[in-house]
């Protein structure tokens, strides 16, 4: 599966996905679009070539997947892009960055710190300790755990995106937002889905942008993490994006399954890991007899 532009690392395919509109801001489709390179930002170097697989996906949304090499240099890259707006007309082209990060950059955590980070951001240097207390690995590592369970307590939330398969209800139309008990899952990526067990093929799948217009909703109450099946299912539905099948994520009780990367933020917010940071600090200086109690900026105390 794919990655965004926003998370590719080495190693990854990213789909590096752009919008065609006419100054109005209306979408619209090329008359032709011969090819698309990939380019180092810096020297303008002409990394790769690609001619084929330039894929629509919506009216005035194409992308292309490119399989990032593993030894490619972390760094900004452009993604050039070669077409003619109308027939007859004459060939432009135009550039989106994407950034290609360490291999394993956006790998899965579990929680909001690592024990090296702690090491070395949130308490003193072991020269600083005395003699036998510096905590060990398995002590920082139960401090971060315990301070990721008070943060996520109060909030009533977890802040860490999670692989996953969520099982929600179906709704009878060509588009859905995931709800489980209550809670909705913004989709980071989506992998796969399964309508009453048969699997859908993802091609005809809109993740992002989904363009759904009709009489109950307005475009501006879309939101960027709904799902869309390609093409509707029935009357004043209007299209999610051209062409492709009429299925819709069949009515019914638990009977749609998505397979992806879920949650409100891709990366930890810096607020929240300077939080279990500071807790951290003081669960181990606590611990270990050097505690220093917070003080609050307003009373002082």
């Amino acid at each position: 599966m794919a990655v965004d532009r926003f998370h590719a690392c080495q190693g990854d395919t990213v789909r590096l996905m752009v919008k065609f509109h006419r100054p109005d801001g209306s979408l619209y489709d090329p008359s032709s679009i011969s090819k698309v390179e990939i380019l180092d930002k810096d020297t303008l170097a002409v990394v790769d070539t690609v001619l084929v697989g330039i894929t629509q996906q919506a009216v005035g949304y194409w992308y292309i997947d490119w399989a990032i090499p593993g030894a490619q240099a972390v760094g900004t890259y452009l993604d050039k892009w070669y077409y003619t707006p109308d027939a007859g007309g004459t060939e432009r082209d135009d550039s989106a960055e994407f950034v290609v990060h360490l291999a394993g950059t956006f790998a899965p955590a579990t929680t909001y710190l690592s024990v090296a980070s702690v090491k070395s951001d949130c308490i003193k240097p072991l020269a600083d300790w005395p003699a036998g207390t510096y905590p060990t690995d398995t002590a920082i590592q139960e401090a971060i755990v315990a301070a990721t369970e008070i943060i996520e307590g109060i909030c009533q939330r977890s802040f860490i995106a999670e692989e996953t398969t969520i099982t929600v209800d179906g709704t009878g139309r060509p588009y859905l937002w995931p709800y489980v008990d209550g809670h909705e899952y913004r989709m980071l990526r989506v992998d796969s889905i399964s309508i009453d067990g048969t699997a859908v093929d993802m091609d005809d799948v809109v993740v992002y942008p989904t363009v759904i217009v009709n009489k109950y909703y307005d475009k501006d109450d879309l939101r960027e993490t709904s799902l869309c099946i390609d093409y509707p299912c029935g009357d004043d539905l209007t299209l999610c994006s051209t062409g492709g099948s009429s299925t819709c994520f069949t009515k019914g009780r638990k009977n749609i399954t998505i397979t992806g990367r879920f949650g409100d933020y891709d990366s930890l917010p810096t607020r929240v890991e300077n939080l279990c940071c500071r807790i951290t600090h003081n669960i181990l200086e606590e611990e270990w007899g050097a505690f220093t109690p917070f003080e609050s900026e307003t009373l002082g105390d």
